[in-house]
């Protein structure tokens, strides 16, 4: 739940900073979705029901590519705009200007 508002937040915000925390934030989400599954509450016992083996297992690699893109997104952002100045949209409103 909890990813997908952050992704909903990711598509209404055009500032790279904010991207870049939000995309921080989801992978931070999804660590602890790990988490919540493996150690702090975790699964049923018993190793042959389908929680075990079929959504602990779709969970943790669902949630590791969520923690690997968001981090990439996230450098991606910050490295493509380290200075936090925005340039792409008052660029093109001057060049159009008479």
């Amino acid at each position: 739940m909890a990813l997908s508002l952050l992704g909903g937040a990711y598509l209404l915000f055009s500032s790279e900073q904010v991207r870049a925390g939000l995309s921080t934030a989801m992978s931070g989400n999804a660590a602890l979705a790990i988490l919540i599954a493996n150690a702090l509450i975790g699964m049923n016992d018993y190793a042959m029901m389908a929680c075990r083996l079929y959504t602990l297992p779709a969970l943790n690699i669902i949630s590791i590519a969520a923690i690997i893109l968001a981090e990439g997104n996230a450098a991606y952002l910050l490295r493509r705009n380290p200075t936090g100045k925005e340039s792409s949209g008052n660029a093109r409103a001057g060049a159009y200007s008479a």
